[in-house]
């Protein structure tokens, strides 16, 4: 039996090098083009993570107690997806009751907290120098699944508002996600040439396209926000100040090492607001306030992700054991 004490973890083991890095940096590049070429870099870094166990089994490579088992990362990305779509959730109705939002706002907000998380966090990972092959697992399977878990969630909070149409946020969100990985997926293999050209307009885009909808809510919803301003600053700042908070706490109670806390923390304290506003709009056109929240959580979550970063990359890790310990797998 492997003697857990004597075993390291090292935060950047051979799937998170730096050409997994440079693959991850290409795929935010074009991820709003090319959405399939995110399944791309996850299997190229499950054939990478075999190829290594094999190597590593055989004994080209001497180093390699620090590399967590497929069942552990599985856990582990297990443990975010469920901390996510549990903790912000239930926050955002909270908070949406305890500062006595109007409807249209809570409902917003509840959406907000309800969607996924977003490719921001997988930035604030790799900028906080924690489990970045981990943190885009968690993304990846609670945007894939979010067209159920939005819908849920939305239904049972966001009901005692407004009268919420599940499934046609489930429609939506299929569209919204499934819709253009196959398209992804279609272009990639059919015309990669061409996607690698379009590629390259996609940051450019993807601003634009967000400024413009940004000041689309805002205009049409002017007074309303400058009214409740205060509220919706501070019902944004309280769902991801403690969807970090949480998160890190979980995962820490939970016995998991101070790396995959941090990555969980990120993962949950930040959303899809893109992906919430788009809902709001097209789901309760009866609520104009709805997409209201999702523009102050993408402004603030973001702001609070830099903070963190900047302030995880200057610490490092402390308690550097492997991803999980057999006691956190038991916990889970």
């Amino acid at each position: 039996m492997a003697d857990w004490s004597k075993e390291t973890y090292d935060p950047a083991p051979t799937f998170c090098n730096h050409e997994f890095l440079s693959r991850l940096a290409d795929w935010m590049r074009g991820a709003r083009v090319d959405p399939s070429s995110a399944f791309h870099m996850v299997q190229w870094w499950m054939d990478h993570d075999r190829a290594w166990r094999g190597d590593a089994g055989n004994g080209t490579h001497a180093e390699c107690g620090g590399l967590p088992t497929p069942l552990a990362r599985a856990r582990s990305a297990a443990l975010g997806f469920l901390a996510h779509y549990s903790i912000m959730p239930l926050t955002g109705w909270l908070l949406g009751r305890a500062l006595h939002l109007e409807p249209g706002m809570a409902v917003g907000l509840i959406l907000v907290a309800s969607c996924p998380s977003g490719t921001a966090s997988n930035v604030v990972s790799y900028l906080a120098k924690v489990d970045v092959a981990l943190a885009v697992s968690v993304t990846l399977t609670s945007t894939l699944f979010a067209f159920v878990m939005t819908p849920l969630w939305c239904q049972l909070l966001a009901g005692h508002y407004v009268p919420v149409d599940a499934l046609g946020l489930c429609l939506s969100t299929l569209k919204a996600v499934v819709g253009p990985v196959l398209i992804g997926v279609l272009c990639n293999w059919k015309l990669p040439g061409l996607v690698r050209k379009v590629s390259l307009f996609g940051p450019a885009v993807s601003v634009v396209a967000v400024v413009l909808i940004t000041a689309g809510i805002v205009s049409q919803n002017a007074q309303a926000v400058i009214d409740n301003a205060g509220k919706l600053v501070l019902a944004a700042l309280l769902l991801h100040v403690l969807g970090f908070v949480l998160g890190y706490v979980v995962a820490r109670l939970l016995g998991y090492p101070l790396i995959t806390a941090r990555t969980i923390s990120i993962e949950v304290g930040m959303q899809n607001g893109g992906m919430a506003a788009m809902l709001a709009k097209k789901n309760f056109p009866m609520e104009p306030l709805a997409a209201v929240p999702a523009v102050f959580s993408g402004v603030i979550q973001n702001l609070l992700g830099s903070i963190i970063a900047a302030r995880w990359s200057k610490r490092s890790v402390e308690d550097v054991k492997p991803l999980e310990t057999p006691e956190a797998a038991k916990r889970l």
